[in-house]
């Protein structure tokens, strides 16, 4: 632990680092730093992760947001004073769904300072705390359930309770704190099968949406098969002609894609080309963190390669490695600017594309409605459109996670194997051009005084300074040709992240497009081909919705220790279509 604390503390040129560049370079690449300690809580192989807080630093908040989705019960903490802001109730309504979620323990901080105000400012932040998060604690009938909200949600004196178990505090303290009631609650959690249950709960109650609607097509189609045949093919021709809509509503889909791609990538060119200019104006600080200069102001090196080649080669590679390191890092940075610069179009990419698919994800359940029945019309009154909606976009395979481009660009964002790699080349020459050209006599005559050590240190300290001058007046220079260089290449590396994007949606809605013309045709042929094909087939769907209810009730066993009727997983999916319809 001590070794732990000492590598860990910031120190005088951590504090630095934050202040120019926003992090600590030298934990830039540690992804998380282990602890081992007794602790009841850490029984049966729990391990407790301390992650970043929201919004601290783009490539944290991913990684955060990345252990989220590994980990089986989670506490998300919140400030008494500083209560719900708009990142943490975004987040929080991105990562959860309305409903019963019985894995997420709400514990909000520092409610002794609420209490030094007042009971009134203390009512005021439990109600606040339950408004916010109500909608979130439900029971089966989509009610309310205050008993499992006040099994979840803790109002806790963190400090107080660590004072006293650190010996400053008296017992009292940690009795009142509501530390131990959470600890208590986590632990029988941890403990007990409930977390096998929180774990699948929400699969479970998703499971039985596909099951319900899986069976609810199976009877769609036992009803299609029963139909004359004439009326089929006339349908048929007219649900030819709605098709041919959703392919114009898939090339529109493709186009929102196509358009925040071009915006997306000329906003973050003009953000690399800004950059450049911000270099310039902290080379000062960052030049002497990260570049050693001192193999570069060997001199006899130096007027050694205006004569040989190896002495030449031998500078080059100091430069090589001299700045190397800087133009990493200063290309790292920039790198975590991506989310932050792309949030807002990626958020307005994802809500225009939400409607979009849902949309087409209601105008397929109308054209199979209309070859079924013979109607078109809307299959759902106002107050479920909204629910639908969102079902047939998770049915459909169609649903956007915002963080696959950031997190594409994120992954792609070894900037220097295009960028970088001809910045290097341009650096190389800069020193080897500029500073390193010497064709005056007397110039050489001095250097060559220098190198038999004639010069004081002062004047050896100069020419370094001089080095790093020429350098600083350079490399961001050159950065900006290089970026205007290579914006092709560029352009290109984020192009293809939105076009898999793109032919990942394509190719689901144009699968459903398939998939209903090839449907409409077999029932067709089957109708075609008389009664005992058509006994067959629907003796195959009867055993397909059997085998459906098997497969649900196998997790359900798992989950819940118990089977499910099929009636009672349409009442489980009603359930869920209720929370959506009521958000």
């Amino acid at each position: 632990m001590k070794d732990f604390n000492e590598y860990f503390k910031l120190r005088d040129e951590d504090e630095e680092n934050i202040a120019q560049a926003g992090y600590v370079e030298r934990f830039s690449k540690i992804e998380y730093a282990q602890i081992e300690r007794h602790n009841r809580l850490c029984n049966n192989g729990v391990i407790l992760i301390d992650s970043p807080g929201l919004k601290e630093d783009a490539a944290r908040t991913k990684m955060a947001h990345n252990f989220l989705k590994q980990s089986q019960a989670i506490i998300f903490v919140l400030r008494a004073d500083k209560l719900l802001g708009e990142d943490e109730k975004e987040f929080f309504e991105c990562y959860f769904q309305p409903g019963k979620i019985n894995n997420v323990f709400i514990v909000v901080s520092f409610i002794d300072r609420a209490k030094e105000q007042g009971q009134q400012t203390v009512d005021k932040v439990k109600r606040r705390t339950k408004k916010f998060f109500e909608d979130y604690y439900l029971n089966r009938e989509g009610d309310f359930d205050r008993d499992f909200y006040n099994r979840r949600v803790f109002f806790v004196n963190a400090l107080g309770a660590l004072e006293v178990r650190t010996g400053i505090a008296d017992k009292a303290v940690l009795n009142s704190s509501g530390v131990l009631e959470l600890e208590e609650e986590l632990e029988k959690f941890l403990a007990s099968p409930e977390k096998v249950t929180a774990t699948f709960d929400s699969t479970v109650e998703l499971l039985s949406l596909i099951v319900s609607n899986s069976c609810e097509q199976i009877n769609q189609e036992k009803l299609t098969l029963d139909q004359p045949l004439n009326e089929l093919e006339e349908r048929r021709k007219q649900a030819e002609e709605q098709l041919l809509e959703l392919e114009k509503d898939k090339i529109d889909i493709e186009q929102t894609i196509f358009f925040y791609r071009d915006k997306i990538k000329e906003k973050l060119l003009d953000d690399l080309i800004g950059y450049t200019q911000e270099i310039k104006e902290t080379w000062q600080q960052d030049s002497h963190k990260l570049i050693d200069i001192k193999p570069l102001a060997n001199i006899k090196d130096i007027l050694l390669s205006t004569f040989r080649e190896k002495s030449k080669t031998k500078i080059r590679n100091h430069i090589k490695e001299a700045c190397t390191p800087y133009i990493e890092s200063k290309l790292k940075q920039w790198e975590t600017r991506i989310p932050i610069l792309i949030e807002e179009d990626i958020h307005e990419m994802q809500k225009k594309l939400d409607n979009q698919l849902s949309d087409f994800q209601l105008k397929v359940d109308k054209i199979k409605r209309l070859f079924t029945f013979g109607k078109a019309e809307e299959a759902f009154i106002p107050e479920q459109k909204k629910a639908q909606k969102i079902i047939q976009a998770i049915l459909g395979g169609l649903t956007l996670d915002v963080s696959q481009v950031t997190g594409a660009l994120m992954g792609k964002g070894d900037w220097l194997s295009f960028l970088g790699r001809r910045l290097q080349e341009i650096v190389l020459l800069i020193l080897v051009v500029d500073v390193l050209a010497i064709s005056n006599f007397l110039a050489m005559a001095l250097i060559a005084l220098f190198a038999e050590g004639v010069f004081i240190k002062l004047q050896r300290d100069a020419f370094q300074r001089e080095i790093l001058k020429k350098l600083g007046e350079k490399i961001p220079e050159s950065m900006r040709e290089v970026v205007f260089e290579k914006r092709n290449e560029f352009y290109q590396a984020i192009e293809e992240e939105f076009e898999k994007l793109a032919s990942k949606l394509t190719n689901n809605l144009q699968e459903q497009i398939d998939g209903i013309h090839e449907q409409q045709e077999q029932i067709i042929k089957l109708k075609q081909e008389g009664s005992n094909s058509i006994n067959i087939e629907k003796s195959r769907l009867y055993l397909v919705g059997e085998q459906l209810i098997q497969l649900f009730n196998e997790v359900s066993m798992v989950t819940y220790g118990k089977h499910f009727t099929p009636e009672e997983i349409q009442e489980m999916s009603v359930q869920r279509k209720n929370i959506f319809m009521a958000n």
